[in-house]
């Protein structure tokens, strides 16, 4: 009682409304709160529901594979080659509604026990000699492999099926940057964004540039292709950078063949990365996918990411102002990882914090590295808190060391002393499976070195290895140090019966004709607070870690109501 939620909505009033229920706030139509009103006179034009397929021929110059041919409804599409370490591999894509019929024929002289991954998405196909047929409804990035037990003897087709675009950017238009199909270098490797401007890169588009973006309100989009090509070696620079960015938006793009880094965000808040897709495998050192840098409210989701170092790493580095890193949400997205991390967390850790971070639906298709699928590395006294991982599977690929999970502050090579901290993190519904090392059966470790660099309030919930729930005293599971209250098994924990305060100041606000942000303030509990559930009209839509929440996608010049509950490890 006596909490209140602001309903600014859109700068044209403010009120405050009480609260009536104790761990719920709510910006909602009638009654308890005031709808948040997309009230922009802008209209999205409609997309038919029959089912439509939108194909890219590749342009010369590209480099194509003939290692598969792909046919989606009897048309064949383009098949470009990609490289990872000298093994080469195929990836295509196209757009589509409705269902579609898919047919991977291979070049070699066989399909021995194909399977078509994420495997969670359950794909059915029929054999027939060399080709795999198989149908999909949904826009989906999957990997078609010839041999299940190898994806050296048999390279894999990767197969981004995207949905159709919607309103892309015309050329010719204010502030846009147009790059149609064809092969293009533009002059001296670069390209520069400023606030309130757009890149658009089309399908049927390869664009062998940087790209460099400060400012607010920009737009990276299209269908096509990023790639580095020989500038980037020579300067061995970053493919894809955001410095001091705003509300704003890279999507649906090919992001390729970076000499280091190949998308990094820095000092960037309210980001929204949607059906982005990486692949940058071709180097061993430092290929990163997606490095969030001294960054906050970042959403990631529906995106794929190929790497052969970290796919996605949350930093603070040195030459920044030391900002946290604040409310991370990835849900979606589909992971593999050649050499490293899968996700590695405070490695770097120039950063006031590290907090709120969600990472929920995540396929690991492959994890061939030498690290750990989930690392966290705190150091220079900085927290890590408030982290959840729910619905994970991964899949070792053979030769993998087996390394699991790690939550271990520890001053590494790239941070400085003292250690840092680690608590409140909740794991549920992760799946491990694929090779199997003999010597780790994918370890866990949890690790405080010090009473002021300690680890607590962790629960593994459901974390399930080889078909066996993880409990504390399986199989290569250490607890080690100054620990406290690290839960294993299948259920919340005992002994939590409070729940979270109410949150706070509930703000919503329209900030285009398809996206309203909402805001309040954090929650407290005895344990620690896990999360927050946003709900439209009573609908379960989203959860994240932090204490804001990007909500698009939406049809203008139409009311929304929502309401945010906390939750803690407890449910």
């Amino acid at each position: 009682w006596g909490n209140y939620v602001s309903d600014r909505t859109d700068g044209l009033h403010a009120r405050r409304l009480p609260i009536n229920k104790s761990n719920w706030a709510a910006v909602s139509a009638a009654g308890a709160g005031i709808c948040a009103r997309l009230a922009l006179l802008v209209l999205l034009s409609a997309i038919d529901a029959a089912a439509s397929t939108v194909l890219y021929p590749a342009p010369a110059g590209a480099s194509l594979s003939a290692d598969y041919t792909v046919k989606v409804n009897g048309q064949t599409i383009s098949v470009y080659r990609g490289l990872r370490q000298g093994l080469n591999y195929s990836f295509a894509y196209f757009d589509f509604s409705g269902t579609v019929n898919i047919e991977v024929t291979i070049a070699s002289p066989w399909m021995r026990t194909p399977i078509i991954r994420p495997t969670s998405k359950g794909i059915a196909y029929t054999l027939n000699n060399k080709t795999v047929s198989f149908s999909l409804s949904n826009p989906a990035n999957i990997s078609v492999e010839p041999d299940q037990g190898s994806i050296i003897d048999a390279p894999p087709l990767i197969l981004f099926a995207n949905p159709l675009e919607v309103n892309p950017p015309q050329q010719g238009a204010p502030g846009v940057i147009y790059y149609g199909p064809g092969y293009h270098n533009p002059v001296g490797g670069k390209i520069t964004l400023g606030s309130n401007s757009t890149l658009y890169i089309a399908g049927g588009a390869v664009v062998n540039a940087q790209v460099r973006a400060s400012g607010s309100n920009i737009r990276i989009t299209g269908r096509g292709i990023l790639d580095s090509k020989d500038w980037a070696f020579a300067a061995a620079d970053i493919i894809l950078r955001l410095d001091n960015v705003t509300n704003s938006t890279v999507e649906g793009i090919i992001v390729k063949d970076s000499p280091t880094w190949t998308f990094r965000l820095f000092q960037s808040d309210y980001i929204t990365v949607n059906n982005l897709k990486i692949l940058s495998t071709h180097l061993e050192n430092a290929t990163d996918g997606i490095d969030i840098v001294n960054s906050s409210h970042i959403t990631i989701s529906d995106s794929f990411v190929r790497s052969h170092d970290d796919a996605i790493a949350i930093k603070g580095m040195s030459f920044s102002d030391g900002r946290g890193a604040d409310t991370v949400t990835v849900t979606r997205t589909v992971l593999w990882t050649d050499g490293a991390n899968g996700f590695r967390i405070g490695c770097e850790s120039h950063a006031a914090f590290m907090r709120y971070f969600t990472f929920t639906d995540i396929d690991v298709l492959h994890f061939g590295g030498y690290e750990w699928i989930i690392s966290m590395q705190p150091a220079e006294n900085m927290p890590i808190e408030n982290v959840r991982f729910e619905n994970l599977l991964a899949e070792f690929e053979y030769g993998a060391t087996g390394n699991f999970i790690e939550l271990l502050p520890q001053v590494t090579q790239w941070s400085s002393p003292p250690e840092g901290r680690i608590q409140g993190v909740y794991f549920k519904n992760i799946s491990l499976g694929g090779y199997r090392n003999p010597n780790t059966v994918g370890t866990i470790t949890v690790n405080g070195p010090a009473a002021t660099h300690d680890v607590r309030n962790v629960t593994f919930d459901n974390v399930v290895r080889y078909g066996q729930v993880t409990a504390a005293n399986s199989p290569n599971v250490s607890v080690t140090g100054y620990t406290s209250n690290i839960v294993f098994g299948a259920g919340s924990p005992s002994g939590d019966t409070q729940a979270p305060s109410i949150p706070g100041s509930l703000s919503a606000q329209a900030v285009s004709s398809s996206q309203i942000n909402l805001a309040w303030t954090a929650s407290t509990d005895n344990v620690g607070v896990t999360g927050y559930k946003i709900f439209r009209a009573g609908t379960q839509i989203a959860t994240t870690a932090g204490t804001s929440y990007s909500n698009t996608g939406l049809t203008a010049s139409t009311a929304y109501g929502y309401t945010v509950a906390a939750y803690d490890a407890a449910g």
